[in-house]
């Protein structure tokens, strides 16, 4: 008999913390997130990501600040856990989008005068860092894609990755005001994923050791502060961190071996197209998608209009000898009105074809 995993619960009520499950760069996740932090006014928000990186929050919310951009760790090989690689300094990039949950939860948090730190291992550490890497990024998002549960899913859905899936659950849901109801779904989500994924691969890619220090860290804090906390970690770690808060538990401290800044960071960078396993497809999309939040259920299909007409007018711009045909324009534009999913959205563009412009004789 099949063992039912228990419903994802989002509120401790015991140690009063929201363990909030997100994927990162998720503008659906960033939203809802936002909503949350408005109603719980928290006292202190902990965010996944390399505990030493701290010094480096006040920049990255400042104001001035414009996404996308990294926090850069580069490895100088001495002191405690500096690595070298093939003779180069080891570097890793931590990204953020404008659209990033932990982005949105770190700018409110400075808005609103509350305190934020980030929870994860520090960059030192070879389960963050990772091991015979010259260049690294830290996020992570394999069983977004490559999990079981999430390929079968997808097969029922009739969708053709796990990013698809996700945009037709989640991102889907960009307009919508029940944080408590979207993040429960996506707990519940994440908890089959790690369900198909085995204790061994965990153990040997970091996952245990990070969360080990993710639990050490809420406690600590949780220890010396008084009212609600929230803590923003990628969907994946959620559901084993609440209920399991020990005081006391051994913390592990930055490492003398690297040096952070924050940079510019790009679009092409954060692509998951490109490699990039923690990125969604076309995050340029996800941008737009992000500043049209405000717009209400009629989001999708005017931002689909949008898209289609300024890649035609972007055609005649560059290309003056071509215009672009619409296929079945009226045919294809009816399921799109009935259930907008994100994935629904990008496909508009593959309706477009190049035709030589029609000129009179």
């Amino acid at each position: 008999m099949t063992a039912v995993a228990e419903p994802y619960s989002l509120y401790d009520a015991a140690c009063d913390l929201y363990i909030v499950p997100v994927r990162h760069h998720s503008p659906a996740c960033a939203a809802h997130l936002l909503a949350l932090l408005a109603e719980i006014r928290p006292a202190r928000v902990l965010v996944e990501g390399p505990c030493d990186f701290d010094p480096l929050i006040a920049l990255v919310a400042d104001a001035g600040t414009r996404p996308p951009v990294a926090i850069v760790s580069v490895e100088d090989g001495k002191g405690d856990g500096g690595k070298v690689v093939g003779g180069r300094r080891a570097v890793s990039y931590y990204p953020f989008s404008a659209h990033s949950p932990e982005y949105a939860a770190l700018v409110a948090a400075k808005v609103a005068g509350i305190p934020a730190a980030f929870i994860d291992l520090p960059m030192s550490d070879r389960a963050i860092g990772g091991d015979g890497e010259a260049l690294a990024l830290l996020h992570d998002e394999a069983p977004f894609n490559s999990s079981d549960y999430v390929r079968a899913l997808a097969r029922r859905l009739g969708c053709r990755d796990g990013n698809e899936v996700w945009d037709h659950l989640f991102e889907a849901q960009l307009h919508r005001c029940d944080w408590r109801r979207f993040f429960h779904e996506v707990g519940s989500y994440c908890r089959h994923m790690r369900d198909c994924t085995d204790a061994v691969t965990m153990e040997a890619d970091g996952t245990l050791a990070r969360e080990a220090q993710m639990r050490a860290l809420i406690a600590r804090a949780r220890s010396d502060t008084k009212g609600p906390m929230v803590a923003v970690v990628g969907g994946f770690h959620a559901p084993v961190l609440a209920g399991s808060l020990k005081a006391g538990d051994k913390v592990k401290a930055a490492g003398k071996g690297s040096r952070a800044y924050l940079v510019r960071y790009g679009h092409r960078q954060l692509n998951a197209l490109t490699g990039y396993s923690a990125g969604l497809a076309l995050p340029a999309f996800y941008d737009g998608l992000w500043r049209r939040r405000g717009d209400g259920e009629g989001l999708y299909s005017a931002y689909a209009t949008d898209l289609i007409t300024g890649f035609a007018a972007h055609l005649r711009e560059r290309l003056p000898g071509f215009a672009p045909r619409f296929r079945s324009w009226r045919r294809r534009w009816k399921p799109l009105t009935v259930w907008p999913t994100c994935a629904a959205v990008r496909g508009r563009c593959a309706t477009i074809s190049l035709m030589p412009a029609v000129r009179p004789c």
